[in-house]
């Protein structure tokens, strides 16, 4: 029962910590993103056309950004950036 509970939990991002995805972000997401837009790196996320439009889609994009960087998160790395992004730019609902 346990089990199911938690991967319930683990696969909508509970549990997850959008502080230390702020502090994950910033350590390691910040100067690439800077780089690609003229030193204002949350313009990624504010911009009219920006490319993340879901939930699904602000997760899929973390993961593909710390794989380019080789930063061999957590799966909670993660989930705590994503929440991060989530709750300061994109407000999407989870189950989008």
């Amino acid at each position: 029962m346990f089990s199911v509970l938690f991967a319930a939990n683990h696969a909508f991002g509970a549990g997850a910590d959008p502080k230390r995805g702020e502090e994950l972000h910033g350590e390691n997401c910040v100067t690439c993103h800077a780089s690609l837009t003229e030193g204002n790196p949350n313009e990624l996320y504010t911009r009219a056309k920006r490319r993340v439009d879901s939930f699904p889609g602000l997760k899929a994009q973390v993961e593909r950004c710390q794989f380019s960087l080789a930063l061999q998160w957590f799966d909670k790395d993660i989930d705590d950036v994503t929440a991060y992004l989530n709750d300061d730019f994109y407000h999407f609902s989870e189950a989008e």
